[in-house]
């Protein structure tokens, strides 16, 4: 691995009037600067651009105004996009969304993550970032896992309730629905959703085919399961994630091609060396169609994405396989508690 980008030379310069050994070689001068690896300037000049980014991506200084305008936009947009929500159904929705990414939130605070920070996509719903800073792979399995877990395991508070306690009123059973499918939709092993992160953790990243096949599979069972139920939102989704096919595969190859040649890389682009940043770039370049490379940014994050794949190291098989038991006893949970709750509406009996 070569030297850090940032670090300082570490030859000590030779003495002024120093005479050099007979059998040793003449003491170095000043180190010329390496001439550019890429024949094209505009690539030299692209290269530099996106390391910067990587380097120093941008971010707001106000975390919290981020986190207000962001839910603002999140709400208008969910209000103009079905015009027949009621303001009820909003709010639950917004809440659970909330719910489950104040879990990853509390987990990237307690083992370390580096700028975290919580906000809402227009149109799609909340998310959290953080860097993780060579997390042990066993603690980003419990980040993942600690987004749908609380929702599920209030949603079963909810099914017990209804089982014993008596009837549940409209917007409780609401509220337990909306808990129980959100958090278990993101269970389901397919990229971007937290379940698509935790196989890749333990799993996938032992063996690159096996998320392909997963992401085709389910891809394919969502696409064929929403249109024969008109959910066109389920339909829709499959859709986009079998037209990502192609991209995940070139993604998937490149980060295995740079593990091979860089063991040990570390997790946080600082810490690379010029080898290793120009190598990253390349593979990010091979990743992203043509169309896209002139764009300023539009490698940046893909060069993220490789590298955090390529410096993930899973849990042992003890703890994968307990990760794994987790998660599904989870799924099962949340298909458990959503039959109780429906079995017991009022529309059921």
């Amino acid at each position: 691995m070569s030297e850090p980008i940032f670090s300082e030379p570490g030859a000590e310069p030779a003495e002024p009037g120093a005479e050099p050994a007979a059998d040793s070689a003449p003491a170095a001068g000043p180190p010329s600067p390496p001439p550019p690896p890429f024949d094209n300037p505009a690539w030299e000049g692209k290269y530099h651009e996106e390391l910067e980014l990587l380097l120093n991506p941008r971010q707001l200084g106000d975390k919290t105004l981020l986190l207000l305008v962001t839910l603002a936009l999140f709400v208008a947009s969910s209000w103009v996009s079905d015009l027949e929500t009621s303001m009820r159904k909003l709010l639950l929705l917004v809440g659970v969304l909330f719910f489950h990414e104040a879990g990853h939130w509390i987990g990237m605070r307690a083992f370390g993550y580096r700028d975290v920070r919580m906000f809402f996509i227009p149109f799609f719903g909340a998310a959290v970032s953080g860097a993780r800073a060579g997390a042990a792979g066993w603690k980003e399995a419990v980040v993942l896992l600690l987004g749908p877990l609380p929702g599920i395991c209030v949603g079963l508070g909810f099914a017990v309730h209804q089982v014993v306690g008596g009837d549940l009123s409209s917007w409780m059973r609401e509220l337990a629905l909306y808990l129980l499918f959100v958090n278990g939709l993101n269970l389901l092993p397919l990229a971007p959703l937290d379940g698509g992160r935790l196989f890749q953790l333990v799993l996938f990243s032992r063996q690159r085919h096996l998320e392909i096949a997963f992401m085709a599979l389910g891809a394919l069972a969502l696409l064929v399961g929403g249109l024969l139920t008109s959910s066109w939102v389920l339909a829709i989704f499959g859709f986009f994630l079998l037209r990502g096919l192609p991209h995940m595969w070139r993604l998937i190859r490149e980060a295995a091609r740079l593990r091979e040649r860089f063991p040990g890389l570390p997790a946080e682009a600082h810490l690379l060396g010029d080898e290793e940043c120009r190598a990253l770039f390349l593979a990010a370049r091979d990743v992203l169609p043509e169309q896209l490379l002139p764009r300023r940014g539009a490698m940046a994050p893909t060069m993220a994405n490789i590298l955090e794949r390529t410096s993930q190291h899973p849990p042992g098989w003890l703890a994968s396989l307990g990760i794994l038991l987790v998660w599904g006893v989870a799924l099962l949970v949340m298909l458990g508690s959503a039959a109780i709750i429906v079995a017991h509406s009022p529309a059921a009996a």
